[in-house]
């Protein structure tokens, strides 16, 4: 699933390997939020450098619309409004320089 926060509406083939690290993903989401996050819309409440860290996950799910569990996509939601995500995404829409190589799955 290549990085590219200006596309929409790909696909990829998910293979096993790729649907078990979709499913581990969701369970590390859960997890933290059920045992941490609850004083917030965040993995452990309050935005933190974790959310900073999955945030191109969530760019990557949105672009590959990966069917993800009722808890994931309150998160992702979260992370995709948050100002500095939507910041980065506006910066990236900016770009001009396209890798063909990983123009996957128009």
């Amino acid at each position: 699933m290549p990085f590219n926060p200006r596309a929409e509406g790909r696909t990829v083939p998910i293979s096993g390997p790729l649907a078990a690290d979709i499913l581990r993903i969701q369970e590390i989401w859960a997890d933290c939020r059920r045992n941490y996050g609850s004083d917030g819309e965040f993995l452990f409440g309050d935005f933190s450098i974790a959310d900073a860290m999955f945030a191109p996950v969530v760019s990557r799910f949105r672009t590959y619309g990966v069917d993800v569990s009722p808890t994931s996509h309150v998160y992702m939601d979260a992370i995709w409004a948050h100002p500095p995500v939507q910041q980065w995404c506006k910066g990236a829409e900016q770009e001009d320089y396209i890798t063909e190589i990983y123009e996957v799955g128009k």
